[in-house]
């Protein structure tokens, strides 16, 4: 088999998993995941029913591969539309308006795709090209961003924009988008003004960071070592115990020893 052979056969297979998976998505969003067949879906597609059952192992790992495959397509395009030399910021603040824009123009689609993932009985996450190619997308961006563990990350990426994806497309509890992502990016300490903001100003009673630049990482502890002769250094003040015929007054209620009201960190 010549070279320029074995290409075109890789472009016409390439062709028709594309068409089924186009198709998946489309009927997915249509009539839902339990009402499709495959024979729907090659119908659909243009393409022998047998098709289906061979380049996907099931029907799940087809309509998982045509999520996937339509997530990473908007990824793809919204990271080759901005500038080279951008920031790691705003990759990763194009990455999480992308998946969030996609979710609100297309609930239907995400919410079979979710049901399909979460269902009891459903075997969760399936491995499929387009899931691992997606992965490694997301990976390289928070690499550039200065991951230490960009599996990880990864992993605590998806998760968070999993619940985001929720949260905007739960049937009769809907969150705008505008609310998700103010607490997307002040999770990840991104300025409202990167990406694509869906509106010139945060929403009112959210809190994300509105300065062009991203705050600054928490600076490491200071270790404070002994003073040598060579390296003076000035002492920190010592505070004064209070004196023992004076005790302090209880703190009210709802307060802790320093007069403060106990929170819950998020």
């Amino acid at each position: 088999m010549t070279p320029r052979s074995f290409s075109s056969k890789e472009k016409m297979r390439e062709h028709s998993r594309r068409r089924l998976l186009d198709a998946a998505c489309d009927l997915l969003r249509e009539q839902g995941y339990q009402a499709t067949t495959l024979a729907d879906i090659a119908r659909r597609a243009g393409t022998a029913r047998g098709l289906a059952s061979y380049y996907f192992p099931s029907k799940q790992h087809l309509f998982q591969a045509a999520v996937h495959r339509a997530m990473t397509d908007r990824l793809e395009v919204a990271l080759a539309q901005i500038p080279a030399d951008a920031s790691p910021q705003d990759r990763l603040a194009h990455v999480i308006d992308s998946i969030l824009t996609m979710a609100a123009e297309q609930p239907e689609l995400f919410r079979a795709h979710l049901a399909l993932i979460l269902q009891p009985g459903s075997n969760g996450f399936v491995y499929e090209p387009e899931r691992e190619h997606l992965g490694r997308i997301l990976q390289r961006v928070l690499q550039q961003r200065g991951a230490l563990n960009p599996t990880l990350e990864h992993a605590l990426l998806r998760g968070a924009l999993m619940g985001a994806v929720i949260a905007i497309v739960l049937p009769g509890a809907e969150t705008p988008l505008e609310y998700v992502r103010a607490d997307l990016f002040a999770r990840y300490r991104l300025p409202w003004s990167l990406g694509t903001p869906p509106s010139a100003a945060p929403p009112p009673d959210s809190s994300p960071l509105d300065s062009a630049a991203a705050l600054p990482e928490p600076a490491a502890p200071t270790v404070h070592t002994e003073a040598s002769d060579a390296e003076p250094v000035t002492a920190e003040p010592v505070a004064t115990e209070p004196a023992a015929s004076a005790p302090s007054a209880p703190a009210p209620h709802g307060q802790d020893d320093h007069g403060i009201s106990s929170s819950i960190a998020r």
